[in-house]
């Protein structure tokens, strides 16, 4: 229907993962855009319980979010202790025995048998 309606505004909270030092707020807006607040700053101190996976990444997880100039001192130090995982060697996938090729690789060396009895017994 046409005609005004009735304007909703929502608004989120979250507690940011320790070691956070700015929060930039950013708000968007149906016909105008996203707009970008200034920065606040925020205690590195605080905990938050839910966010404990993001302080206590995996290096690999944290390479592939993070961008590596960003990262902490102990990250860095982290990253040039890992091991690099040995690379597995591919097993050759080999023909089933009711394949067109296992038959007649089976007929060749059949047919090849044959021809040394036949030469032996000549």
């Amino acid at each position: 229907s046409y005609g005004p309606h009735p304007v909703t505004f929502r608004t989120f909270s979250f507690v940011p993962p320790r070691g956070t030092t700015s929060i930039t707020p950013f708000a968007a807006f149906h016909e105008r855009g996203v707009f970008r607040g200034d920065a606040i700053e925020w205690s590195a101190e605080v905990p938050n319980e839910n966010m404990e996976w993001f302080t206590n990444m995996d290096i690999e997880l944290r390479l592939e979010l993070a961008d590596r100039s960003k990262l902490s001192q102990a990250s860095k130090l982290q990253l040039q202790h890992r091991k690099v995982a040995r690379a597995e060697k591919e097993i050759p996938v080999l023909w089933p025995k009711n394949s067109w090729q296992a038959n007649a690789a089976r007929a060749a060396a059949w047919d090849s048998e044959l021809e040394l009895r036949k030469a032996q017994t000549k």
